[in-house]
């Protein structure tokens, strides 16, 4: 049988660019001796969006849970 591994990773995220509309950010992972970069585009606006549930009423929940053993009544 084999004994307990040690893994190391190392995760570094650093801010390459940002402007009115985007941010860069590149991520570097070190993980057992190799290396891996990635950039990430990150928009900073997005078009505005209605909730899913709005203009739709809420409607009220009796329902008996049990928890423990023990029966609660939750609304």
């Amino acid at each position: 049988m084999m004994g307990p591994t040690k893994t190391v990773t190392e995760m570094t995220q650093t801010l390459v660019s940002i402007d009115a509309n985007d941010a860069v950010v590149e991520t570097e992972t070190k993980v057992m001796g190799h290396t891996m970069k990635n950039k990430l585009n990150i928009p900073l606006k997005t078009a505005a969006a209605a909730p899913a549930n709005a203009g739709k009423p809420v409607t009220p929940v009796n329902e008996t849970v049990t928890v423990a053993g023990k029966r609660i009544a939750a609304k």
